[in-house]
């Protein structure tokens, strides 16, 4: 875990690493990012180990919760958020972080946490499929998905939506 930050707790689990040959040329700050040489003389075909850090928004939803369940298993650093946490983020495997996004607070939250990669996956599913409830779920999502675009922008992380 060289140079791994820290989220919301103190004591992180064991992580992962994504290999990834040219992360330096496809992305200008790689230093934002912890990684070390794994051997050989350049242009040899060595690799630099990465080790991203990924934040899935709408960890609860059908997406989502596979998404997250996927990258840990697969030894990924991930940070999951969710709008309400039901259970204690103790017994998650993963790091957690509750906050809805409509709220000026959670943005500033997330703008604290350091990450590499967003997988967006929050939405706010309406009540009917019609209507004035429809219309308005349509304006909070826009809103939802405007400051995430905003977010990764600031921070130059990469977004997968």
């Amino acid at each position: 875990m060289n140079g791994c930050s820290r989220w919301s707790r103190s004591n992180l689990r064991s992580r992962g690493q994504w290999t990834e040959k040219s992360y330096s040329e496809n992305r200008q700050d790689a230093s934002d990012a912890s990684y070390n040489w794994t051997g050989g003389a350049p242009g040899s075909g060595a690799t630099w180990v990465i080790q991203l850090r990924i934040l899935v928004t709408g960890a609860a939803g059908l997406i989502g919760c596979h998404t997250v369940k996927f990258l840990h298993e697969n030894g990924y650093p991930v940070l999951a958020h969710y709008r309400r946490l039901d259970e204690p983020d103790t017994k998650k495997p993963w790091d957690t972080m509750q906050g809805d996004l409509v709220h000026d607070t959670t943005i500033r939250a997330l703008g604290r946490i350091r990450f590499d990669l967003m997988v967006h996956c929050a939405a706010v599913f309406p009540d009917q499929f019609y209507g004035a409830y429809a219309e308005q779920a349509a304006r909070t999502n826009l809103l939802i998905d405007e400051r995430m675009l905003d977010l990764c922008a600031k921070k130059r992380a990469h977004l997968i939506y």
